[in-house]
């Protein structure tokens, strides 16, 4: 079986246009959340990134940390990781560790696969111990970002790659013209 050069263009054309402007190709993998200026009422700060997928709404390779604190006795820094996932859901993420030290945000819109800015609502989200003098601290400000890796430029490569072959091709095949 034999392909015309033709043919075999038209194919990888249809193939290269087909990955730039796939829908779900940008849906593919889950994202990477990062914690912006989260500050809690007594000081404490918190920094990490969590990485969510928006279609099977798991949270994975999540790494917290919470320091910084003014709460006597409260054993900062405190650290979180996919082990401590009590409840995960596109608008919220609770964590405890086995000394019960929790933390629970909740966003201002739902976490999805399209990235952005999501705000942290300071009216919900906190952290604390039961056990402790003073078991929460509200979140006073923060939000989390993620940036989502482009479809098309799968796609872009290719049509990139197709294009420069294409060129090559054309100017290959001009016959030098005599001077």
């Amino acid at each position: 079986m034999s392909f015309s050069p033709a043919s075999l263009n038209r194919a990888c054309w249809a193939i290269a246009l087909s990955l730039a402007w796939h829908p779900l190709a940008a849906n593919a993998f889950p994202l990477t959340w990062t914690l912006n200026n989260v500050k809690f009422t007594d000081g404490a700060t918190a920094t990490g990134n969590f990485d969510f997928d928006a279609d099977s709404s798991d949270y994975t390779n999540i790494n917290i940390i919470i320091n910084g604190g003014t709460v006597p006795n409260f054993p900062y820094p405190l650290t979180f990781t996919d082990a401590d996932l009590v409840v995960g859901v596109p608008f919220l993420l609770s964590l405890c560790n086995p000394d019960c030290d929790g933390v629970i945000f909740v966003f201002d819109d739902l976490l999805t696969n399209a990235g952005g800015s999501v705000g942290i609502d300071s009216s919900s989200s906190a952290y604390g111990n039961p056990g402790q003098p003073d078991p929460v601290l509200v979140l006073s400000g923060g939000s989390v970002t993620a940036v989502p890796v482009p479809a098309a430029w799968t796609g872009a490569i290719a049509f990139a790659a197709l294009t420069t072959r294409k060129l090559k091709h054309r100017q290959q095949s001009v016959p030098e013209q005599k001077q």
